[in-house]
């Protein structure tokens, strides 16, 4: 059973009550609703149900038909879906809907959690997987939500399944989530995805451009060396600080305590000590172009 094929339940409720003329926009986890679609030419789609709006982005979008349906639906009929869908999920995850509430929650108490909530979290959610097996579930929900809290439940509760979702969230069209996706990826020691995690160094959020510089510093991805050195001329303090500290933990086997002290010395000493491949700031892409960056309401 492809587990993409259900509908979102806040998503069935919102298409209960369409105007009597409408398109029908066919999503690529398989659901069709009626509605009347409006393109906001912004890589975003809005969906118009009954006086409320649900936003799909381009990339959820199969194709829109133009066609003269009336989008009224049986409630009996979409009580019956819902229901089926509800037994569909619980088959597919092996959770309860009770269980799955309590998976949602926990991951929805990670947004603005300080340190200590988010240790009962993380313990939670690891207990959880132990006992119930969370992991399917938890994978599931990647296929109507991408958000960093997500990320990390998934790192915690298995994190072999999350290393995809983790890769594609370098380059996700919202600065959080690709902030926490680098920061993941380099806490797991993902070397291979070091020259991607790179790129977030030219990244126009601030908070992607630190995650980058952490993860390169502790995996240690010293042909990142020469683009790291350019950072320390950022006008960004904590930029040029946060690159000075990951230049001498990369080193530190070389250089002790006496790292050097400015971009001159930094330059000085990577001309002795070069590595292949090297990575240089002028020759990266950024990993998305702010005209394509998707801010959650």
């Amino acid at each position: 059973m492809n587990m993409r094929r259900f509908l979102p339940l806040a998503a069935v409720a919102a298409a209960a009550a369409f105007p009597a003329s409408a398109d029908t926009i066919y999503l690529n986890n398989g659901v069709e609703i009626d509605g009347i679609v409006k393109d906001r030419g912004d890589g975003i789609f809005e969906v118009e149900a009954g006086g409320r709006k649900v936003i799909y982005r381009a990339s959820e979008v199969g194709s829109i038909e133009k066609n003269d349906k009336t989008g009224k639906l049986d409630m009996e009929e979409v009580r019956r879906q819902v229901a089926a869908q509800k037994q569909a999920l619980e088959e597919e995850t092996g959770l309860t809907e009770q269980q799955r509430d309590r998976v949602d929650e926990l991951i929805t108490g990670l947004r603005g959690a300080d340190g200590g909530q988010r240790g009962k979290i993380q313990d939670t959610l690891v207990q959880l997987q132990a006992d119930w097996g969370i992991a399917k579930y938890v994978n599931y929900l990647f296929q109507v939500s991408y958000n960093a809290s997500l990320l990390e439940a998934a790192v915690w509760v298995s994190p072999g399944d999350a290393m995809p979702y983790l890769r594609a969230g370098v380059e996700h069209p919202n600065g959080e989530v690709r902030a926490k996706a680098i920061e993941l990826l380099g806490r797991l020691g993902d070397r291979d995805s070091a020259s991607l995690i790179a790129r977030g160094l030219v990244d126009h959020i601030f908070d992607v451009k630190l995650s980058a510089i952490y993860a390169l510093s502790e995996m240690n991805i010293r042909k990142a060396t020469p683009a790291m050195i350019d950072m320390l001329t950022q006008p960004d303090v904590k930029l040029a600080n946060a690159a000075r500290e990951g230049l001498a933990l990369m080193w530190k086997a070389e250089l002790g305590d006496t790292p050097p002290d400015s971009a001159t010395g930094w330059k000085e000493f990577w001309e002795a000590h070069r590595v292949a491949d090297a990575i240089a700031l002028e020759g990266l892409e950024p990993l998305v172009t702010p005209d394509l960056e998707f801010v959650y309401g």
